[in-house]
């Protein structure tokens, strides 16, 4: 029992610390949650507006031999 307290003591630290740690990060640059808000637009296909843009493709017709 006393190793399930001493593990939860543990894994609470360590979030603590992360919790304490990108707070101090934001207060100081101010950019961490804007950089990881914006990388998961750009993954998602470059949408930086959340709008969709209409793009034009070449299509070739007929058949090749």
């Amino acid at each position: 029992m006393q190793m399930a307290i001493t593990f939860m003591a543990v894994v609470a630290g360590m979030v603590f610390s992360l919790a304490v740690a990108l707070l101090v990060e934001e207060i100081i640059f101010g950019q961490v949650f804007r950089l990881l808000f914006a990388s998961g637009r750009r993954a998602a296909g470059g949408l930086t507006s959340g709008k969709l843009s209409p793009q034009v493709v070449a299509v070739k017709v007929g058949r090749e031999r």
